[in-house]
């Protein structure tokens, strides 16, 4: 369900709608990648992209680069809910834990002369401590891109 249109900057009213497109995915994550092809085909994925281009434009961008930016930013929420550090789509608790320690001890066991801070970061590649915190700071960083491009 896509926020209600208000009177909020540009920026604010496009990364409520992208959070929104997340908390739709984040149930998902295995089919998610779906949602780029068929966006376009439904819709409340047509109503989505109307509303976020329109922001697009309204920032500045011509149609082009608004289509561009648009694309760009759907397939940054998408590999956002796809790459979460930590999940592992179809597998119970303990078969999932097992597989995260298998890859935080593959990552660990590289050579510290060669990947320093590969293995200092090991925890936080293989599990995601605080889900709100990560997709947050997604969700930021994207905005801030979009900004910066403006």
């Amino acid at each position: 369900m896509l926020p209600e249109r208000d009177d909020r900057e540009w920026s604010a009213a496009l990364r409520a709608e992208l959070a929104a497109f997340v908390e739709a995915l984040r149930p998902h994550p295995s089919v998610a990648a779906l949602a780029q092809a068929r966006i376009l085909f439904s819709a409340p994925g047509l109503e989505l992209a109307e509303r976020a281009l329109g922001l697009l434009r309204e920032a500045g961008f011509s149609a082009e680069q608004a289509a561009q930016v648009g694309g760009y930013l759907l397939g940054s929420v998408i590999t956002l809910v796809t790459a979460e550090p930590g999940l592992a789509g179809g597998l119970d608790e303990d078969a999932r834990d097992a597989q995260i320690r298998a890859r935080k001890a593959a990552l660990q066991a590289l050579p510290p002369s060669a990947y320093p801070n590969v293995i200092a970061c090991a925890e936080p590649l293989t599990r995601c401590e605080n889900d709100e915190v990560y997709f947050a700071r997604g969700l930021d960083l994207l905005i801030g891109g979009v900004r910066g491009l403006v």
